[in-house]
């Protein structure tokens, strides 16, 4: 089932990018996207990491 895999995912990316870095960035990994918007490399790196299987199990896109 297409949750199983999507579940798989996010808690890959969680992981890989994200809690590796939990309370860990470094100068320059955050950026401002716009105004009051912020976005870490750790979001982009799980980004990057989840797009694919969102298109391939649900055909469907991230925004943000």
């Amino acid at each position: 089932m297409w949750i199983d895999q999507v579940t798989e995912m996010l808690t890959d990316a969680a992981e890989i990018a994200i809690l590796p870095r939990f309370r860990a960035l470094a100068d320059g990994e955050v950026a401002e996207k716009s105004p009051g918007e912020v976005a870490t490399v750790a979001d982009r790196e799980a980004e990057e990491l989840i797009s694919p299987t969102c298109w391939n199990t649900a055909r469907s896109l991230l925004l943000g």
